[in-house]
């Protein structure tokens, strides 16, 4: 049985950058903007502004032993542990994406892919568009692809103690941003499938509102790489939380430029980071009525049936 801690790592971050907090402004008719995700292996992810360190090696199965570990002993599933080695390793490069939101449609540009994606479930359609065959493919919302739901695993009691401390302002592409650094430890109660850890998250928010969406928000779509939560919940780790909190709230409902979350095991007293993943969104840029044409299929393209 394997008793990683990753997927809890990941919802925990992502559930304490997402608590209450101030409400935002009413968001602008529409916004675009690039998204640049990456993984770490046995390094933090830089700070705002800093360079990024190069891809490491392919890690060793070994290096995985502390979220693979046996519960009988704390050898390694070496099969397990490779495997997850592997995906986080693939992910190491940098992947850029475009997005745009108005009026509650969304735009995904993947231009390594040559593809776009139209999420417009107010129209009843989500549109995959391949810019480079000049062919589009409809499917209905509820026939979406989306990411593996979350394996059943063994409730485990976690108690959560979250800090936070408010940073200077910063700036990034000539706007002013917020920050706040988070330390989350992770403390499990039994020799379930979760692992006590720290998870230290650092996020700076713009001034513009997170956008509205006719679509709902899909699993693990939002301030962490695309697929990085159904990866980690490859885990079987299943908290029941108890969380406490000190510090400031941080704002609820800005879009975030900037997100790095670390996780190390605990104690982490002069531990490296085991894992890390990185989100920086940058040329933000204003949409109107007259960016609305880049929501349809554009005129010459035909449709792709299976």
């Amino acid at each position: 049985m394997r008793r990683p801690l990753l997927h809890l790592a990941a919802a925990v971050a992502l559930a304490a950058l997402l608590a209450p907090g101030r409400p935002a402004a009413a968001p602008p008719a529409g916004i675009a903007y690039d998204e640049t995700v990456r993984t770490f292996i046995g390094v933090s992810p830089p700070g705002l502004g800093e360079p990024e360190p190069p891809v490491s090696p392919a890690p060793r199965p070994r290096a995985f032993g502390f979220l693979f570990a046996r519960p009988e002993s704390d050898e390694p599933e070496i099969a397990a542990a490779g495997r997850f080695g592997r995906d986080m390793h693939a992910r190491e490069a940098p992947r850029t994406l475009h997005h745009a939101f108005y009026d509650g449609w969304e735009r995904i540009d993947d231009p390594a892919a040559g593809t776009a994606v139209l999420r417009e479930c107010d129209r009843g359609r989500i549109v995959t568009l391949d810019l480079n065959r000049r062919t589009y493919r409809i499917v209905a919302p509820d026939d979406e692809p989306l990411p593996p739901a979350d394996p059943a695993g063994r409730a485990t009691a976690v108690a959560a103690q979250i800090a936070t401390v408010g940073l200077a302002q910063a700036s990034a592409d000539g706007l002013p941003l917020s920050g706040f650094e988070q330390t989350a430890t992770l403390t499990a109660a039994d020799a379930g499938n979760c692992r006590s850890a720290v998870v230290t998250s650092t996020t700076y928010y713009t001034k513009w509102p997170v956008p509205a969406r006719s679509c709902p928000v899909r699993p693990a779509a939002e301030d962490v790489p695309p697929g990085a939560v159904a990866l980690l919940a490859a885990s079987g780790c299943r908290p029941v939380l108890t969380v406490t909190r000190t510090g400031p709230v941080e704002p609820a409902g800005l879009l975030v430029a900037y997100q790095a979350v670390a996780l190390r095991p605990a104690p982490s007293a002069g531990v490296p980071a085991l894992l890390g993943w990185l989100v920086e969104r940058h040329g933000f840029t204003p949409l109107g009525p007259a960016d609305a044409a880049q929501f349809e299929i554009p005129a010459g393209f035909s449709e792709s049936r299976p």
